[in-house]
């Protein structure tokens, strides 16, 4: 039948296939096999999938040149093998506001100005650029960048006011739509160019900001030291407010993210169970109130607390201000979710992180119809996920997660001659399943690894069922069976720039480097590649 066919209406039947059904067409004979791989756009189709991308809507690069830069970049992050090194120069340590969007960097400078930057991608064919946008008043508490709707969103805590001698107006926020690069009122946003909340149940001086940006929807976190989180959800378009979640006495609000435009995730703690649940932007506001309570559980270790931190970038791909010039971009099926996991237990704080691939959330195994109140870890985490030890990392340089990448950072201490000295050592886990896949079913097993084992320090004269040998030494073992691969690099001190660095932070095309040690003043490095 192939040789029925032109062969370009062959291939033009082909190109309108999906990877999978392109790989199955491959194996039908070897005829089929031959056109597919003597055919440069379906090879290209195939190696984006494998490589976790999707096309970009660049018109003006050859289909050759896109797999040469798609084999460069992969090739370089494999390696950790970065082609530039930029160094910033040493900024005000007064100026700690920053945001890192898919390549978009923006750190606060003077009293009305953000510094931004699209930070460069050599294999993407990525340019850098800086600009500068003024105005946005020294009033906000915090912003956020959402580089593919042009927005820059600030918010202003308005402190609370007495109108007398008992009665007070309790705190608002104040929330301005900005154009990301020119800093004027946001076209699509509110005429005034802000909106104001509700009075929020919280206090002006120490209240922590979680700003999040998905579409027409503006959610924010708010928390404090005395107070467990809440967060409010706006079409920032009109600011209209959406809905409103508030952590009970029974239940506590820890963080969330959006996962899709019609889904978040929340991470909660209730009757002693810290987990997360999947809650649908279509299903009622009230029914959400209602199920607050987490349905992915955590192990339940004695006399231990949890709080969760989740981690993800949901920002769609192929859009933003590099959109346009990229030839491929991250493909929003491979990305993963990082939950940062703090253990209070009775020997001490135990810090893990958990990577969760998105699908974990979005396919049939999420709770939506379900009749299950919950899912134990055993159930939902063993097989399709990955526990990590990871000891307290950064509360303030945040950004670890990039598509299918998962960065982390320490510094290590080497003894030279008499003088000690603190190398920084960068690894980068890439938990890319496809491309896992496709290596071990071509017999490349270097390099891969398939389990990962973390153990928790039982309180004395306590046991787990979980695991009777390690319970008989005082541990509590924890298997997941996620495969991913890890690369590390070691950086000398002073090797890159005056600076040594404490944090590491990854972004599409860059490692960003962060040194803080000086409470005046923090350096920072861009590693392109």
């Amino acid at each position: 039948m192939l040789g029925s066919l032109p062969p370009e209406l062959t291939i033009a039947v082909l190109n309108k296939l999906d990877f999978r059904s392109l790989l199955i067409f491959r194996q039908v004979s070897h005829v089929s096999r031959a056109l597919v791989d003597a055919t440069p756009g379906l090879q290209y189709k195939i190696e984006l999938a494998i490589a976790g991308m999707v096309d970009g809507p660049n018109s003006n690069m050859t289909t050759e040149e896109r797999r040469r830069r798609l084999a460069n970049y992969q090739e370089s992050w494999a390696n950790l093998r970065w082609k530039q090194e930029e160094v910033l120069q040493a900024l005000d340590g007064d100026a700690d506001l920053w945001e890192l969007d898919g390549d978009v960097l923006a750190l606060s400078g003077e009293s009305d100005s953000l510094f931004l930057r699209q930070l460069p991608g050599i294999a993407r064919g990525i340019p850098s650029k800086n600009w500068k946008i003024k105005g946005v008043g020294s009033e906000f508490n915090d912003f956020k960048v959402d580089s593919t709707q042009d927005l820059v969103v600030l918010v202003e805590i308005l402190p609370s006011t007495h109108t007398g001698a008992t009665f007070r107006i309790p705190c608002r926020c104040r929330i301005h739509t900005r154009s990301l690069t020119t800093g004027e009122p946001h076209l699509a946003g509110p005429p005034m160019g802000y909106f104001i909340s509700e009075p929020l149940n919280i206090h002006h001086q120490d209240t922590q900001l979680d700003i999040q940006v998905l579409g027409n929807r503006l959610a924010v976190g708010f928390s404090t030291y005395h107070l467990h989180g809440y967060f409010c959800m706006w079409q920032w378009k009109v600011g209209a407010l959406e809905m409103c979640l508030r952590s009970t006495d029974d239940i506590e609000i820890h963080s969330f993210t959006f996962l899709t435009r019609d889904s978040f995730l929340l991470a909660s703690m209730s009757g002693g169970r810290a987990g997360l649940r999947v809650h649908s932007l279509k299903d009622d506001v009230e029914d959400r109130e209602r199920n607050l309570t987490p349905y992915f559980l955590y192990p339940n270790p004695p006399q231990c607390d949890y709080y969760l931190s989740i981690r993800y970038l949901p920002t769609p791909a192929s859009v933003g201000l590099s959109g346009s010039q990229a030839p491929f971009d991250l493909s929003p099926d491979s990305k993963i979710v990082a939950v940062m996991i703090k253990l209070f237990t009775p020997n001490g704080p135990v810090g893990w992180t958990h990577i969760i691939p998105v699908s974990v959330f979005l396919s049939p195994l999420r709770q939506s119809g379900s009749d299950h109140a919950c899912v134990e870890w055993v159930d939902w985490a063993s097989e399709r996920t990955c526990l990590l030890d990871n000891p307290f990392p950064s509360l303030h340089w945040t950004c670890c997660v990039s598509g299918s990448r998962f960065v982390t950072s320490t510094r290590i201490s080497t003894q030279t001659g008499l003088h000690p000295q603190q190398h920084f050592e960068v690894s980068v886990y890439d938990f890319n399943q496809l491309a896992i896949r496709h290596d071990l079913a071509h017999g490349r097993r270097s390099g891969v690894t398939r389990a990962s084992v973390v153990l928790l320090k039982l309180p004395d004269s306590e046991s787990s069922d979980e695991d009777e040998y390690h319970a008989l030494f005082g541990y509590s073992r924890y298997v997941t069976r996620l495969p991913y691969r890890k690369g590390t690099v070691v950086i000398p001190p002073l090797s890159i720039g005056p600076y040594a660095f404490g944090t590491a932070m990854i972004s599409k095309d860059s490692l960003i480097l962060v040194d803080e040690d000086d409470g005046s003043k923090f350096g920072i490095a861009i590693l392109s590649f």
